[in-house]
């Protein structure tokens, strides 16, 4: 997506004038080697798979800057990871993997997340892309246990844990 634009106007909606030299510095600080552009961000890809909720796919920051990111990163300053999925039409978020899987009654094969892997030195990942961030972790201490007992023993979306994880216990 993108606009081709006419003599003397830049930006992926053509909406900045090559003239006016206020808009030539983008300040925004880009992560995973993205670049900084001025201008709306194009979210299109992520809309298709339903992840153009929240800050995931916003179009730009206050300054009307986004970040131009590389392959296997989203967001404004592409700060999310995304694994594209074979066949293209389908993503994993955080690390998630993406696995290949075959319907029992049709026999038809499809691609689900595999969240597992999803996750942050803070944080863990659910959903259907792995792209629902873990708020509270229901463990004794309250924090992520790697790899260990309450591994995944977390809510989303401001949920609170019924009971908790104690050492030792899966």
């Amino acid at each position: 997506m993108g606009c081709n634009c006419p003599d003397g106007f830049t930006g992926p909606l053509c909406e900045f004038s090559i003239e006016n030299m206020e808009y030539s510095k983008c300040n925004l600080e880009c992560q995973n080697g993205g670049i900084c552009r001025k201008g709306a961000k194009d979210v299109s890809f992520l809309e298709k798979f339903g992840l153009h909720r929240d800050l995931l796919a916003s179009r730009y920051d206050a300054n009307f800057e986004h970040c131009v990111c590389p392959r296997g990163f989203v967001g404004i300053t592409c700060e999310y990871e995304m694994e594209v999925c074979p066949g293209q039409n389908y993503v994993c978020m955080h690390g998630g993997d993406c696995e290949i899987t075959v319907n029992k009654d049709t026999g038809k094969a499809g691609v689900e997340c595999d969240c597992t892997n999803a996750q942050t030195s803070r944080s863990r990942f659910a959903g259907q892309y792995c792209e629902v961030r873990s708020t509270e972790f229901c463990t004794e201490d309250g924090e992520k246990t790697p790899n260990g007992p309450g591994f995944n023993a977390f809510c989303t979306n401001g949920a609170e844990c019924l009971d908790t994880v104690d050492k030792g216990e899966e």
